[in-house]
């Protein structure tokens, strides 16, 4: 979605990803996707321990759990404990509640409030990506 977003799927996926993080998962989670992000700094980020982890190797590698669900709820459903063990621990419901709003987020500006940017990077994206 941060390619479509940001007009390119084929390069920038880290800075698309983290944009898209950014504007469209802390609106709702009050920025906790972005203090994660900085915490997971020296293990590449969320990009690099977790979204390339789940997309590349289908599991967190090292110290990472994957979860169904939280018992409490989180406004991030990814939690960093360094040290710990599991260190990463990522929680499968929260995270796709948060996915589902941050893409209606994305949606609505896009297709409802058909705001400029967002049409003339997604038409970019798809062109660049010969998806027509």
């Amino acid at each position: 979605l941060g390619g479509l977003c940001y007009g390119n799927l084929q390069s920038n996926y880290k800075s698309n990803y983290d944009r898209f993080i950014k504007k469209y998962f802390d609106k709702k989670c009050g920025g906790e996707y972005t203090r994660v992000d900085k915490r997971l700094s020296q293990l590449g980020g969320l990009y690099g321990a977790v979204r390339s982890e789940l997309v590349h190797k289908y599991l967190l590698t090292g110290k990472g759990f994957i979860g169904t669900y939280s018992p409490v709820t989180l406004k991030c459903a990814i939690i960093y404990t360094p040290g710990q063990v599991p260190e990463i621990q990522f929680a499968v419901k929260e995270y796709c509640e948060h996915f589902k709003c941050a893409f209606g987020r994305y949606y609505n500006d896009l297709i409802v409030m058909k705001d400029v940017h967002l049409v003339e990077n997604f038409n970019k994206a798809v062109r660049r990506a010969n998806l027509t």
